[in-house]
């Protein structure tokens, strides 16, 4: 047996970059942490007033305001986030000690597998993601350097063009900030998921394999012991999946929903934009790389929640392929209670009324497609 907490693994980066920026991740928000912390926030709803701002001071222009309206709401779902995380962070505490436990790490070397592939997929869609934003920030902060003007709109109480240099810095660190701090948070909560679906392979494989070769030099009532260790083994693992997989969906639930509708109204406007903007501008590419990044947003929680749904419902179809005809009947009873409690599907939600799956992903492509036909219709007449 192993027993390794490797689950960490899966989102060591992200926790090191929200750490460097001063959010609190599982320990105490104080000292440097918290100067750095309250900087950062200070930062990102500076540039939550400059957008309103620039919205009422511009209220006539429509390009302008729909500009400003998906930098704003990418902005919102951010300090959603990290008010989450920050209220919350007692939650990523209590789930980083879940992955603590000694029945979280304890697996053979085949199972070490089921670790690995979730710590390798997560850690492929966090450097996806990641490439996008960072490829987007270097876009945003490029065009506008060479076109003289600023990466981002937003009012100032003062004249622009005095501060023109200041306040693209201001706007390359809000950028910064607001990129890879959010797609750390995103990644997080996509790493528990994805390591909640790895445990329930790895409880479907100790439920395959309750009766081993090695039982066969053991006396019957010593095999029957043994096994029956194995399956109260097999039921206190599926408990702690579900009172973890349960803690997740507390702590994320109510951001995920406001991250997609937030999601289909910037996928809207940015398509919106790229249809009626010229290829040859600059600001094409930009518009076609924040598409991609807030498209590879959704997918990730929906793609990692449709996941975790088929991997649980397989645990009862895994009951039922045991060696179960040949177990005691004490053995039998205690394998029913992890059949009885898998006919309940793990469902993530985003505020408790939306699954996390694939087809809420492609709801969600469809309704900002919708949107953006009327936008379309409008725009021609």
């Amino acid at each position: 047996m192993v027993a390794r907490p490797d689950q960490f693994d899966a989102y060591k980066f992200e926790k090191a970059i929200l750490i460097f920026f001063g959010f609190p991740v599982g320990h105490e928000w104080k000292g440097l942490q918290l100067v750095k912390g309250i900087i950062s926030i200070i930062i990102s709803i500076s540039l939550i007033i400059s957008m309103i701002g620039n919205i009422i001071e511009k209220v006539d222009n429509v390009p302008l305001i729909l500009e400003t309206l998906y930098f704003g709401l990418t902005q919102t779902t951010f300090l959603c986030k990290a008010y989450n995380l920050i209220v919350n962070k007692h939650k990523v505490s209590l789930l980083e000690t879940y992955l603590r436990k000694p029945i979280f790490n304890q697996y053979t070397v085949d199972q070490y597998n089921f670790i690995k592939k979730a710590v390798r997929i997560c850690n492929m869609f966090a450097k996806t993601f990641r490439f996008f934003v960072g490829i987007t920030i270097a876009f945003y902060a490029i065009f506008p350097f060479i076109e003289h003007t600023l990466p981002l709109p937003g009012w100032f109480p003062f004249d622009k063009r005095k501060y023109s240099y200041i306040l693209y810095i201001y706007h390359l660190v809000c950028l910064i900030l607001n990129g890879y701090n959010h797609t750390s948070l995103d990644c997080i909560n996509a790493a528990m998921i994805s390591i909640a679906s790895a445990q329930f392979e790895i409880l479907k494989d100790n439920l395959h394999n309750l009766r081993r070769d090695e039982d066969n030099d053991l006396t019957i009532d010593q095999q029957d012991a043994v096994v029956r260790t194995r399956v109260k083994n097999c039921v206190l693992h599926h408990n702690v999946i579900i009172k973890f997989v349960a803690l997740i969906e507390d702590m994320y639930s109510n951001v995920l929903l406001i991250q997609f509708l937030c999601s289909i109204i910037i996928m809207c406007v940015t398509g919106f934009q790229v249809f009626v903007i010229p290829p040859a501008r600059m600001h094409y590419i930009t518009l076609v790389l924040y598409f991609c990044c807030n498209l590879t947003q959704t997918a990730i929680y929906s793609w990692f929640g449709h996941d975790i749904l088929a991997k649980s419902s397989d645990i009862g179809l895994a009951c039922y392929m045991t060696e179960w005809n040949v177990l005691s009947p004490k053995a039998r009873k205690l394998i029913s209670i992890i059949m009885e409690r898998s006919k309940i599907p793990i469902i993530l939600t985003a505020g408790k009324f939306i699954n996390l799956s694939l087809n809420t992903f492609m709801m969600i492509v469809r309704t900002s497609y919708s949107y953006l036909a009327v936008l379309q219709h409008m725009y021609k007449t």
